[in-house]
């Protein structure tokens, strides 16, 4: 049997789902008579892997749901060949609906649809409009899934929430915790976010929060790192200048044993999120 995972995206600076997927797909190849694939749209820093299949979204609806003719080719056409397990991480992409538009004669493909927190309410906030002009698509997608998978309590209410019926399983990812040894601090200390620089992650609170507390512990700098998403970062800085905010630094990304490093370099870690639905960056 095959399992496709479908996911937007897989970057070179591995966060969140991306995370989850590569080791989940890496796990069921080592340990099961399985031929797993991970299928994704091409970007600008791919993650380079022999079990990854990009596809080059077409210019329509690149912006928004990133179509891709060629990927739903590929899909029908495996499909076809042979009985397949969908693994959809995530919504509101092409990629993840597209097994729902496969070609009638074929049998209906199993469907497993892991939202990732994207059924929250707080992420159904962030880019409103065009989640409302969506939902009816991804709404139909969704019913057709077989099983849910909810990484938490909290997802699996989400879920029930919004009136899905389907099974759901609830089982936390699982993380490979890298050794490091403690790192040596010098007379500044150091407090550290690293994740997504999204509204979603509620940084401008830490940001004020930060003001309050810099002149009482001027011997800390706060270290914000990770992967600018909708150009929120530009908000962040401005904020940052309008606060007289002296001991805060955006760093932007980093990758692989960089990005481990800088957790025992660090004496506190941050994650001031309006929602998460497990926090793969927490663990």
């Amino acid at each position: 049997m095959n399992v496709l995972n479908l996911i937007p995206n897989m970057h070179s600076n591995l966060m969140g789902p991306e995370y989850v997927v590569l080791q989940f797909a890496k796990i069921l190849k080592e340990n099961f008579n399985t031929d797993v694939k991970i299928l994704c749209m091409k970007g600008k820093e791919d993650f380079s892997d022999d079990n990854i299949i990009s596809f080059q979204p077409s210019i329509l609806l690149k912006n928004t749901i990133g179509f891709s003719l060629d990927a739903l080719k590929f899909i029908d056409k495996v499909n076809q060949e042979k009985r397949c397990i969908f693994h959809s991480h995530g919504l509101w992409r092409f990629i993840n609906i597209s097994p729902v538009l496969l070609k009638k004669d074929n049998s209906k493909p199993m469907m497993v649809v892991s939202p990732h927190g994207a059924l929250s309410e707080e992420a159904l906030i962030v880019s409103k409009l065009k989640k409302r002009l969506l939902w009816s698509i991804q709404q139909f997608a969704l019913k057709q899934a077989d099983c849910f998978h909810a990484t938490s309590m909290k997802e699996y209410h989400e879920i029930r929430r919004l009136g899905f019926k389907q099974p759901v399983a609830i089982i936390p990812p699982g993380i490979s915790i890298p050794q490091l040894e403690q790192q040596q601090h010098s007379d500044r200390k150091k407090a550290l976010y690293l994740g997504r620089i999204h509204p979603i992650k509620g940084i401008d609170n830490l940001l004020i929060a930060w003001k309050n507390l810099q002149s009482t512990n001027q011997n800390w700098d706060l270290h914000i790192v990770g992967p600018d998403q909708s150009q929120y970062a530009k908000y962040l800085k401005r904020m940052k200048k309008d606060l007289k905010l002296s001991s805060v630094y955006f760093e932007g990304e980093v990758f692989g044993e960089n990005k481990n490093l800088r957790f025992p370099k660090s004496g506190l870690f941050k994650l001031p999120s309006h929602s998460e639905n497990f926090c793969i960056a927490f663990a």
